[in-house]
């Protein structure tokens, strides 16, 4: 699924137990990515990992508008790759 340069990056960079995780995930629905996806930036954004709507903080940080809406949209039972793609470019 991934050309041999984004694989060599994910490997350098991220290790190879990783990059063969991801290639797994990626071959898998969008149901799986987007649990991923939220999962992932939940945990880097020290927001509550879940798929409820209502976010609990770990940190006083505030949370910018632009972190609400992609956690929103990541926690979207009706989420689209492919949309989610589209819309970041």
């Amino acid at each position: 699924m991934y050309s041999s340069k984004h694989r060599e990056f994910l490997e350098k960079y991220l290790g190879y137990e990783f990059s063969t995780y991801i290639s797994l995930v990626n071959a898998n629905s969008d149901q799986i990515k987007r649990q991923v996806m939220n999962a992932v930036l939940s945990y880097l954004l020290q927001i509550e990992i879940s798929d409820d709507v209502i976010l609990q903080k770990c940190n006083n940080r505030k949370i910018t508008y632009s972190e609400l809406r992609l956690l929103v949209y990541l926690r979207n039972y009706s989420f689209s790759f492919a949309k989610f793609k589209r819309n970041l470019q």
